[in-house]
């Protein structure tokens, strides 16, 4: 599931862990210096979430990222 298939595109990086989270989903983003900010302020506040997938940016679609060869 993509934040455009979820209706999380104009929310915050909180706001799209936070969904993941209560719908146990792993997070999947390129944005990798705000996301692990946000993983050690979960685990600073005792809090727990699926996983966070922080990957470099490539010029792979949706489908390729998703493919398992």
């Amino acid at each position: 599931m993509s934040a455009a298939d979820a209706d999380m595109l104009e929310v915050s990086d909180l706001q799209q862990l936070d969904y993941a989270t209560s719908q146990k989903r792993v997070l999947f983003s390129f944005n990798r210096r705000d996301f692990y900010r946000l993983h050690s302020q979960y685990l600073a506040e005792g809090k727990s979430h699926q996983g966070i997938i922080l990957a470099k940016q490539q010029g792979y679609s949706i489908g390729e990222q998703r493919s398992i060869d």
